[in-house]
């Protein structure tokens, strides 16, 4: 990887490429000189690098409960690609991008790692570091027709326990990538994305609240991120992306309104 140039700030990308030793000699001595300096940013490897371990033991099943078909031509397509031998074993980056595969498909379930449902803040974390994986080429090709749209939205409807229409989840300017139901914890949550050809992928994540109530708006940024985050009752909701705040917020209101 020679893209980073030093004493840019540092991504996730980066730091995965420091752990499988891809950068050049002189970008790992200034990363590693940054991560002296920056505890904020060691725990960011930190977690990448505990993140890693998880992702490996979610790989296999993945790729049995995957829509075989679609999922393969990915990956074929990928591994069709001259590339240098890896030096040992299977690179972070590959099994983080097999998993990103799976999650734009919906078909990811019950990975394991800390407890997310402790309090009605510990999910969104979570939530942000699969987020920050995505990028307008996560999801190239998802174009669900607008059948395909409604199918989605009702499904998850019925699992949350919501009314939600296809209608009220259309945004203006973003295109609709899919509605699905995903598992952490062995709680549900459910995932709306959208792609906005400025800012890139925006999602509205909601789950069950541990203490059903009331609360407003709420902003807060995780992982290089915007979050507007609420709550409904028994419902929590946030609203992820580079979108910019104010835009953020209004795009939240108006989903606020419809759920």
């Amino acid at each position: 990887m020679t893209q980073w140039q030093n004493g840019a700030p540092i991504s996730d990308e980066v730091l995965v490429a420091w752990l499988d030793k891809q950068l050049t000699v002189q970008q790992h001595q200034q990363v590693e000189k940054m991560l002296s300096d920056d505890p904020e940013l060691a725990e960011r490897l930190a977690e990448l690098d505990r993140a890693s371990v998880d992702f490996s033991a979610a790989f296999a099943p993945l790729l049995q409960e995957a829509p075989k078909d679609r999922l393969q031509q990915k990956l074929s397509a990928a591994l069709a690609q001259p590339q240098t031998p890896p030096s040992a074993g299977i690179s972070r980056r590959t099994l983080i991008a097999a998993t990103v595969s799976a999650l734009a498909l919906g078909v990811v379930g019950g990975m394991k790692g800390r407890r997310l449902f402790d309090n009605d803040d510990g999910w969104r974390d979570t939530v942000a570091q699969y987020m920050a994986l995505y990028t307008h080429q996560t999801f190239e090709g998802v174009s669900p027709s607008d059948s395909a749209m409604q199918q989605q939205i009702a499904s998850v409807s019925g699992h949350l326990g919501l009314s939600l229409s296809a209608s009220a989840l259309t945004l203006p300017g973003s295109a609709f990538k899919g509605a699905r139901m995903l598992n952490y914890d062995d709680q549900a949550i459910a995932q709306i994305v959208w792609d906005d050809p400025n800012s890139g992928p925006l999602a509205l994540c909601i789950t069950g609240a541990v203490h059903p109530t009331d609360r407003g708006f709420a902003e807060e940024q995780r992982r290089g991120m915007n979050v507007v985050y609420w709550q409904q009752q028994q419902h929590s909701f946030m609203l992820i992306g580079h979108k910019p705040v104010s835009e953020l917020r209004r795009v939240a209101s108006s989903l606020s309104a419809a759920v």
